[in-house]
């Protein structure tokens, strides 16, 4: 399906490697599979179709008739070649240069140190010289040395002959169009099965197994076609072979394999999958949250969107059936999202002599499958951009204009991009996990005048400028203008109370909001901006020590995610004598304002125990809707605050005494 580059070059270890072996199979089988893949590729291609093999107690020699260009030699210390230019890790083309022989040296040197290709009148030693360069082209070494040509291509690696004899005679049975050469034995062509159709027994004729007996021991015959154990022992013959070895069908790699596949390549997730029935195989269609990569693959080999065609079914009118490349038929149905499709097939339909392109020809219903599929939930669930589900970019921005005039004029506040993210999610307007892509639009949306700038607030760049008058400035203006717009503070709420608040945030990008709170209800806020510093720690320590003759507390607010959950840990330990109330955000405000939970959980460290105690979802505070978030703040102060307690009848006589006073001052000094 998808194969990385990077990874087995520039970091030759077991963790990067072992995914390329499957169940069942180990290091040198795979090298021995990838070398024998390309060996029996080139003995097709240059018509010479046969394969030397010559194996010793510790190494094995595979060969065939031709040359590898020196430059594909030098490829194989430029691990980025063939890639695309932005995912350097993620290859397009089918075979593309060195890709098996790339793998089997990467595998074959993790554990044996040694490989070797003797081609042309040079012989490479290849070997690692840096497990973990920081240069992908330091990891290998390549020696050359001077050889006597003799026609052929020798790849020379130490194994286990043990572990590769029954893969290599299952290659040799499996493989009856090629003439095997093993230590000397002979091993004729003894039939003409298609590349595509060997080991699948339905295309073995009686005479065709019969000519296999000539060379092979029947056990080893069985043990090369899928039959089932308890079947064994009931063949007899050769010809009862085909009475109980099942047919090859086509693999699927399913949802969940695609998923983790697209984690791990693109570090994205798959938004929708559908698996389709169609001409004999299987073709699987995977639409990834990602705006521009798409994949195609031939029985599990990449290739290009323009080495993919599909037939639409005739035309009744015309009579006649259009045959495009998959890229075509994309840009019919408006489609221009990310994509993975897989077509799995015995017996595919090569559009060329070389089977770097595949033909498919669904039925009319098969087509109508495909069509409806990326139609109906691509274009509708993430639309032309990938991520919004209104029928049209301009549809879009007039529901976020709406969204966020209706979110500013209700709280009267400043609204952060992040709460106006989250309320669009949560009406359905776009999908969740693209606010980077959000991000840009608001940008060129209020650049354009159509979004007033000012409805937003970023607390992440503040500006301070210092204050300073002009050289010719009246001064008992400026006087006049400071003592008139002085206004007597409230008397303080808390002052015959027993206890002293303070509301505490992780977010400093909320402040706007709870500042407001705070300032309604006379309390200190403060905003952690993620862990406390051991500063502010202790000068919070000292403020509370004033009021030592009071009940201190603390409210405080944080993400539900890793990090906000140990930030909120952290404060327990760090401030011990203080009670802390965590207020939000709980579970309960979760489940019970059906919030939206965050793309992806952050806090690699932390995400174990976080998933352990909390479960495997998080969610922001930002999440939460700025009214009920305000709602929620003033619930649990006013719990705090005793009325009976509160006396503000003399607000208004200070006030008039204050006033009173001001004036005077103007009258009698101005």
């Amino acid at each position: 399906m998808i194969t990385t580059y990077s990874s087995y070059i520039q970091r030759l270890d077991v963790e990067s490697l072992e995914q390329y072996v499957p169940s069942g199979d180990s290091f040198t089988t795979v090298v021995l599979k990838e070398i024998l893949d390309n060996a029996l590729d080139a003995a097709e291609m240059t018509g010479d179709s046969k394969v030397i093999i010559t194996t010793a107690k510790n190494y094995i020699d595979i060969s065939n008739c031709g040359e590898i260009p020196k430059q594909v030699i030098k490829n194989l210390k430029k691990p980025d070649n063939n890639t695309s230019e932005k995912f350097k890790q993620f290859s397009y083309k089918r075979g593309a240069i060195g890709q098996g022989l790339k793998i089997a040296i990467s595998m074959a040197t993790i554990t044996d140190n040694y490989f070797s290709i003797e081609t042309g009148k040079t012989k490479y030693e290849i070997s690692i010289l840096d497990r973990n360069p920081k240069k992908p082209s330091d990891a290998l070494d390549i020696e050359t040395v001077e050889r006597t040509d003799d026609g052929y291509t020798h790849i020379i690696f130490y194994c286990d002959q043990d572990q590769i004899m029954q893969v290599l005679r299952s290659y040799l049975i499996v493989n009856p169009n090629i003439t095997f050469i093993e230590d000397g034995h002979v091993f004729k062509n003894t039939c003409d099965i298609k590349k595509n159709l060997k080991n699948d027994i339905s295309q073995y004729s009686a005479e065709d197994l019969t000519n296999l007996l000539n060379f092979y021991e029947l056990n080893d015959i069985i043990d090369s076609f899928d039959i089932p154990a308890y079947h064994k022992n009931k063949i007899k013959n050769v010809t009862d072979i085909k009475k109980y070895a099942k047919p090859t069908k086509p693999c699927i790699f399913g949802e969940d394999a695609l998923k983790q596949r697209a984690r791990q390549i693109l570090e994205t997730d798959i938004l929708g999958y559908k698996k389709i029935d169609i001409e004999g195989g299987v073709l699987e269609l995977a639409v990834l949250s990602h705006p521009n990569e798409i994949f195609i693959g031939i029985n599990g080999s990449p290739l290009s969107e323009y080495q993919f065609f599909i037939t639409e079914p005739c035309n009744k009118k015309t009579n006649r059936a259009l045959i495009m490349p998959l890229s075509s038929f994309l840009e019919d149905l408006k489609f221009k999202k990310g994509l993975i499709v897989i077509y799995h097939c015995s017996k595919p339909n090569y559009k060329d002599a070389n089977k770097q392109s595949i033909l498919i020809n669904p039925s009319e219903k098969e087509f109508s499958k495909i069509s409806h599929f990326l139609k109906n939930f691509a274009n509708k669930r993430t639309n032309y951009d990938n991520w919004h589900l209104c029928s049209s970019k301009d549809e879009l921005i007039q529901k976020i204009v709406e969204t966020a005039n209706e979110t500013y004029n209700e709280m009267g506040l400043q609204i952060t991009i992040r709460q106006l993210y989250y309320q669009l999610v949560s009406r359905g307007l776009i999908v969740n996990g693209k606010y980077n892509t959000l991000n840009p639009l608001l940008t060129d949306l209020r650049e354009k005048g159509i979004l007033d700038w000012r409805l937003f607030e970023d607390r992440s760049r503040v500006i301070y400028k210092p204050e300073t008058i002009e050289p010719c400035i009246d001064i008992k203006k400026l006087m006049l203008n400071y003592i008139e717009t002085l206004s007597l503070p409230p008397i303080n709420k808390w002052y015959a109370q027993q206890y002293y608040l303070e509301l505490w945030y992780e977010k400093d990008a909320l402040s706007s909001y709870f500042q407001s709170v705070a300032d309604k209800w006379q309390i200190v806020s403060f905003a952690t901006r993620g862990f406390n510093s051991t500063t502010n720690n202790k000068e919070s320590l000292d403020r509370f020590f004033k009021h030592e003759d009071k009940q201190c507390l603390i409210l405080y607010c944080g993400d539900y995610d890793p990090f906000g959950i140990q930030i909120y840990k952290t404060l327990l330990k760090k401030i011990k004598k203080i009670k802390i109330d965590r207020i939000a955000l709980t579970k309960e405000q979760i489940e019970k304002y059906n919030l939206i939970e965050m793309p992806e959980m952050k806090g690699k460290n932390l995400k174990e125990r976080f998933i352990a105690e909390y479960g495997d979802k998080a969610y922001e505070l930002d999440a939460l809707p700025a009214k009920e978030l305000m709602s929620i703040l003033d619930n649990a102060i006013s719990e705090y605050l005793n009325p009976e307690l509160y006396d503000d009848s003399k607000q208004l006589e200070n006030e008039n005494a204050f006033e009173k006073i001001k004036n005077n001052i103007i009258m009698n000094r101005f």
